[in-house]
């Protein structure tokens, strides 16, 4: 009786299938999970190898910016039902940017 023929890929084919996914999603869990790779080790990998850590940096930080559009997008269509520019102002914050604070003087109408 054969055994079944056990899958082999080399590591930079997995950090490669990776590193693709990563660039989609932004999510890192998600990511390993595709490529069949335990999260650890994706974390080994990025504090020992320079060259692996500066395409994870640019890889996530590309899925993230594509995460960002999807938000602004789906609000500037006024999917929340709220006028466009409350719905910008709104997606901007559920992502992590500061409120807008009025300057002296101003009123929340006219930032």
């Amino acid at each position: 009786m054969t055994q079944p023929k056990k899958e082999t890929r080399t590591k930079r084919q997995i950090q490669d299938a990776f590193l693709r996914k990563l660039e989609v999603c932004g999510n890192i869990t998600m990511a390993a999970k595709t490529a069949k790779v335990d999260r650890r080790k994706v974390y080994q990998w990025r504090e020992a190898d320079a060259k692996f850590r500066a395409a994870f940096l640019l890889a996530q930080q590309m899925g993230i910016d594509m995460l960002e559009d999807e938000v602004q997008r789906h609000t500037r269509h006024r999917q929340t039902g709220l006028p466009r520019r409350q719905a910008y102002r709104q997606s901007k914050g559920l992502l992590g940017y500061p409120p807008n604070v009025p300057a002296k003087g101003q009123t929340p109408r006219n930032l």
